[in-house]
């Protein structure tokens, strides 16, 4: 008959031996995770942002790497804004054996779906591109504040200043990212401006 010694024994023996495996597995793990850092995965994730989703399951490429991208989260931040001009460089398709297309112009608007997710990392980079030359980008952005929505309320004033924006398209975007993120300001400003 086991005593109560004894019982305690074998269970603080079991305990140890338990952690003993877990720190095995996770040494494990992280050796075999070793062959790409983030900064060679985050280009390749942005990348795969271009193949297409269209009628597809949620698992896909495009839809792994959004949210692999949103859980890396800040870091990611600046490929992505590349990604939204134009301005990234996509890397060698990661599997041309995939049947799934590839669009190089469905990133920038992927990044655009990422970067809202992402959320406040992102907002003082989206205001700087409010004042971008290109009428897409500017465009781009304010769709990504909308999409971020209240949280982006220190973007109010950029925004309130890129209502003068000579296209109609941001004008029209940049009106309802204002309304979207609905504070006083931003709601004064849409109705005292309108085109």
């Amino acid at each position: 008959m086991a005593t109560s010694i004894d019982f305690v024994f074998d269970k603080s023996i079991h305990k140890i031996s338990v952690a003993v495996l877990c720190l095995l597995i996770l040494a494990v793990g992280c050796e075999l995770d070793e062959g790409e850092s983030l900064d060679e995965e985050i280009p390749r994730l942005v990348t795969e942002l271009g193949y297409d989703s269209f009628g597809r399951p949620r698992i896909h490429p495009a839809a792994e790497a959004a949210e692999r991208l949103i859980d890396i989260g800040e870091p990611a931040v600046p490929t992505l804004i590349e990604a939204l001009t134009g301005e990234f460089t996509p890397a060698p398709h990661v599997n041309p054996q995939s049947s799934f297309q590839f669009y190089v112009d469905n990133i920038p608007y992927m990044a655009v779906s990422v970067l809202a997710q992402i959320g406040q990392p992102a907002i003082p980079p989206l205001v700087e591109l409010l004042t971008h030359d290109q009428i897409e980008v500017r465009l781009r952005a304010a769709l990504a504040l909308g999409r971020i929505g209240e949280p982006a309320h220190d973007a109010v004033p950029a925004l309130i200043e890129a209502l003068d924006d000579e296209s109609d398209r941001v004008y029209n975007q940049v009106s309802e990212t204002l309304q979207r993120i609905g504070t006083p300001e931003a709601l004064a400003a849409v109705n005292g401006h309108k085109r």
